[in-house]
């Protein structure tokens, strides 16, 4: 069995990209033009974190923030994404409503949603690819809005063992964590990223920093701590450009094996293969090194210098953000000041 993984897939618009964003370039056929196609090529299953609601009214998704459209999805699923998380922070941006309608958009296109809003069940999904059975959980903890409730770590290994008591060869868990533009995760999710491939997960893989963080090999599972970004409208800095893509290749034994593919978000919001992978590898092996020396210091050292750097990270970030979202209101001032003036000030 084949599996390939992607980050965070957002297929709207920023605030201050209203009428553009991913969702503007798609309409310009950017899509087809990207290595989306080719990286979705020869693999079973194509998984990736859905990041935004989706609408069936290509016109009403232009129009406001935070949604793609029927149509962009329809042609995804035509390029080989066939598995998706909708278990995220930004799903519920247009309510419950926008679950549902997102569900259902996903459904009709032969995309297999697992969520955590609905019964046990919807939170994990069974493929059976030539005999082999994969079991898939998709799990939230970063609150959001219009969300009935986050995930603990009570509820994330009460499913892992209602996976495990039904006939499965393979877990795969997505896990929504962590802390944003961090390159490297906390120690409380490295404790819990072990101690569920010592539960019977094999692999894990995480979004939501928009960054980089190390690959583990950890007994006989694989963490994938956070793949970046895939599709998305966040390009103010190179760290949030660059993703991963993971291809795995799945034995009947269970052993993994997988390779990696970077890529860089270009200016239209699309990855492109980026040649300089080199230079990629060598900054995520910095990264695992780093991880690796900060755990070796014990739990109190690891915690605090990764707090130093995630107020650092976050203050810079923040201060990038800004920017562009001033950039934005220079460029789409209309539709910009009419989504703040709902936002915040509508009756």
């Amino acid at each position: 069995m084949k599996i390939t993984v992607v980050g965070d897939i957002f297929l709207g618009a920023l605030p201050n990209h209203i009428g553009g964003g991913v969702n503007g370039s798609y309409i310009k056929d950017a899509l087809k033009a990207s290595d989306v196609p080719v990286l979705f090529k020869d693999t079973d299953i194509v998984f990736g974190n859905l990041e935004s609601p989706v609408f069936k009214d290509e016109e009403k998704a232009l129009r406001y923030p935070f949604a793609g459209s029927k149509r962009f999805v329809a042609e995804l699923a035509s390029s080989g994404l066939n598995a998706v998380s909708i278990a995220n922070n930004h799903i519920g941006e247009h309510g419950r409503a926008g679950i549902f309608e997102t569900r259902e958009i996903l459904e009709s296109t032969g995309i297999r949603c697992i969520e955590h809003y609905g019964t046990w069940e919807r939170n994990t999904c069974r493929i059976n690819i030539r005999g082999l059975i994969v079991s898939f959980a998709a799990f939230n903890m970063i609150p959001g809005k219009n969300l009935e409730r986050i995930d603990s770590e009570s509820d994330i290994f009460a499913s892992v063992r209602q996976i495990k008591s039904e006939q499965q060869d393979f877990i795969i868990a997505s896990l929504h964590w962590g802390n944003e533009y961090v390159p490297i995760p906390s120690f409380t999710q490295v404790k819990l990223a072990r101690t569920l491939i010592d539960e019977g997960v094999h692999v894990i893989i995480g979004h939501h920093p928009h960054v980089l963080q190390p690959i583990e090999e950890y007994k006989h599972g694989l963490i994938i701590y956070s793949l970046g970004n895939f599709i998305f409208d966040m390009i103010y800095t190179e760290n949030v450009r660059i993703g991963v893509v993971v291809r795995m290749e799945i034995k009947n034994s269970g052993e993994i094996k997988y390779d990696t593919i970077y890529t860089r978000i270009q200016a239209n919001y699309f990855p492109r293969i980026i040649d300089e992978a080199g230079q990629q590898i060598r900054k995520l092996r910095s990264y695992e090194k780093m991880m690796a020396s900060m755990l070796a210091c014990g739990q109190g050292e690891y915690e605090n210098k990764y707090q130093k750097m995630r107020v650092r990270g976050r203050r810079r970030q923040r201060i990038l953000m800004k920017k562009d979202f001033f950039y934005g209101l220079m460029k789409n001032p209309t539709s910009t000041l009419k989504h703040i003036s709902n936002k915040y000030y509508a009756k």
